[in-house]
């Protein structure tokens, strides 16, 4: 087998190249990133975002590397570059850290803070240095300033620094062993039950002093900020976000930072300034990027470019990536647009349809029904030419029946609707509305009763399917593309991708989002038995013969009446992008208030075969959401599932104040 590399194959931008970074860049079109960033801005900013939101990619766009390569690319000098761009950005990564070694070995918490915190400074100074030697290398802007401005840059230090040439390198060497002594005695401290180090600048003094000392040098980096681009920052622990919280409440001219990290990385906000807190629009802007994205009316045509990118990057065709999609022929009649998809029934044949079997063996059973009465019904209720407008019609019977109606005259009602629908003027029939609402949910229902893998095909599918996050849709890209070489397909290059592949590619995606949600400790199992438990009432609901909301995968409560832990495991769920926030609530129809409202993550509905689009938002008591999300509540589950699912499957029995008026209703 000849052997191609997946376009899509790398999903991560941590694994990304600078260049890699910059060739895969996509901005969105309306409401640029640099908008979002603000780089320049004096506003501290906190990014957060889902995994696989794109958020270290988009704040290592800002980075100085990112930035060089962007202006040698448009063939412009290094210092106009810089000017036009009014920042130099120096992006940290805290995910390299090992903080473990600052703490324990029996030396006291106060030494360590005071130690870590100036390590920090070290660190993030000699990134600070590099970036300035770079710029030193490829410009004159220096020339003649190097050694007053190492001068003045020794002179931040508490002693004098004897011996040090007067370069950016030599100081730059400098802080490197200065660091490197730090390692030393830290990893050596345990054997000698002490610590010692020369603590030689106050804090944060290098890290806002060499930028300042730099612009008021240099006038061509007069108006220039330095940008401190702080990313993982879930990878820090809570005495380190002190020390970067700090560091946002000090900040001083002409810096700027920024931090980024996933939604559930702000373990503190908390400063070393008296215990002080910072506070959201007071010291720090908070932006959450995956809100941005699921609501940006671009995001599809962003989603789109980021696939041409990885596409053209390859010399694969890209030009109208929709149509390299396999899926079923729409015919352009009204009517016949009916049919899409429906494959495995046989039109033809006169053999009874699975659903209409079910109905009257429900009807036998719990109405006692004749079979003369029970054949009258469903002839009423028949239209065999298209099975959707018959499932139609039957959700509008069970809704009579639902409502304690006389069923064969009923039945009859429902004939003229399905006539009028089949119709010139079909808009006015009872049908039409039932379809605007629930005909995804009965293609559905009709692919579960055929045994049919349910069908998320499309690129537009896929879009919708990555809940915001673009890393979901490179991820179901990535295994479609994969299993479609495997079949030997050869897509984009002539060929589309198969129906088989997607299918594939879309569950297998979808399982890796659901088992890769790595929650620390006994809670990965808890929020996960939670999801399981609500996704598994959606799809109750979803095939019952009336279910009471269309594409249901959203849920509304009252928060202020379930229990602490149930708030905790939703808000876990949440910060794990397994559940999705909807902002604007919904509103109780008896108290008015207004609910807290959530959908699941679209990239779970394959996991149980849900929709790929959420409509509807069902109402949940405060003791089905303790059941759903709190352990010690979860054992009343199966009953509350069962009496609410009791509701939406005939013969309906909550509806009946007793069981002799099931059977005493009217014919």
């Amino acid at each position: 087998m000849e052997k191609t590399e997946n376009p899509f194959g790398i999903t991560k931008s941590v694994d990304f190249s600078d260049t890699e970074i910059n060739d895969y860049w996509v901005d969105l079109q309306n409401s640029s990133f640099y908008n979002i960033i603000k780089p320049i801005s004096p506003m501290p900013m906190i990014l957060l975002g889902g995994k696989g939101s794109g958020k270290t990619h988009i704040v290592r766009h800002f980075s100085f590397s990112t930035q060089l390569l962007r202006i040698k690319k448009n063939s412009k000098s290094i210092t106009s570059g810089i000017t036009e761009d009014k920042y130099i950005g120096i992006y940290y990564s805290l995910g390299g850290l090992n903080e473990g070694r600052f703490s324990g070995k029996g030396i006291n918490l106060d030494i360590w803070e005071v130690v870590s915190t100036y390590y920090m400074d070290l660190s993030i100074a000699q990134k600070t240095m590099e970036t300035i030697i770079q710029i030193k290398d490829l410009t004159d802007i220096f020339d003649g300033k190097e050694e007053c401005v190492c001068s003045e840059i020794l002179d931040l230090f508490n002693k004098p620094i004897n011996g040090l040439e007067l370069t950016f390198n030599s100081l730059n060497n400098y802080l490197k062993e200065l660091r490197k002594e730090i390692d030393f005695k830290v990893n050596n401290c345990v054997f000698i039950n002490k610590l010692e180090v020369n603590i030689l600048t106050t804090r944060g003094s290098l890290i806002f002093e060499i930028p300042r000392i730099i612009v008021k040098s240099v006038k061509e980096l007069f108006e220039i900020k330095f940008l401190y681009i702080f990313d993982e920052l879930e990878n820090a622990s809570i005495e380190l976000q002190k020390y970067i919280q700090t560091l946002i409440r000090e900040r001083k001219d002409p810096c700027a930072i920024k931090l980024s990290g996933r939604l559930y990385s702000i373990k503190t906000y908390e400063t070393f300034c008296s215990g002080e807190e910072n506070k959201e629009g007071s010291e720090f802007e908070l932006v959450e990027i995956d809100q941005i994205l699921r609501k940006n009316t671009d995001y599809d045509k962003f989603s789109e470019n980021i696939c041409k990118k990885r596409l053209e990057k390859f010399d694969l065709v890209s030009n109208d990536i929709s149509k390299s999609f396999e899926n079923y022929t729409i015919d352009e009649d009204r009517l016949k647009k009916l049919n899409f998809g429906i494959d495995f029934i046989d039109l033809s044949s006169k053999t009874e349809r699975k659903y209409v079997l079910k109905l009257k063996k429900q009807l036998l059973k719990f109405k006692k029904f004749n079979g003369e009465q029970i054949s009258e019904i469903c002839d009423n209720l028949e239209c065999n030419d298209y099975p959707l407008i018959e499932k139609a019609a039957i959700y509008l019977f069970y809704q009579s029946w639902y409502k304690n109606r006389k069923l064969i005259e009923e039945s009859k009602l429902i004939k003229n609707e399905v006539n009028t629908f089949l119709g010139e003027d079909y808009k006015n029939s009872g049908i039409n509305k039932i379809f605007e609402h629930y005909k995804s949910d009965f293609y559905a229902q009709l692919l579960f009763e055929y045994n049919q893998k349910q069908r998320y095909l499309g690129f537009e599918t896929f879009v919708k399917l990555s809940g915001g996050l673009p890393r979901n849709l490179l991820q179901i890209l990535k295994h479609t593309y994969s299993h479609s070489l495997y079949l030997g397909e050869k897509p984009f290059n002539g060929n589309v991708l198969s129906i088989k592949s997607q299918l594939y590619g879309v569950k297998k995606a979808s399982d890796w989002f659901f088992e890769d949600a790595n929650i620390i400790g006994i809670d990965k199992n808890k929020v996960k038995n939670s999801i399981n438990r609500l996704a598994s009432f959606f799809r109750e609901v979803r095939y019952s013969d009336k279910p009471s909301e269309c594409s249901l995968i959203g849920f509304s409560f009252d928060e202020t009446s379930i229990s602490e832990e149930a708030k905790r495991i939703i808000r876990l769920a949440q910060q794990w992008s397994l559940l999705l926030s909807i902002n604007s609530g919904r509103r109780d129809k008896n108290s008015k208030r207004v609910d807290e409202s959530y959908q699941l993550n679209t990239m779970l509905s394959p996991h149980w075969d849900l929709p790929f689009s959420s409509r509807g938002t069902i109402p949940l008591s405060n003791e089905f959401v303790n059941s759903i999300f709190d352990e010690n509540h979860s054992k009343d589950y199966q009953m509350l599932l069962n009496e609410r699912i009791l509701t939406m499957n005939a013969p309906f029995k909550q509806v009946y104040t007793s069981q002799q008026e099931l059977f005493d209703e009217g014919l």
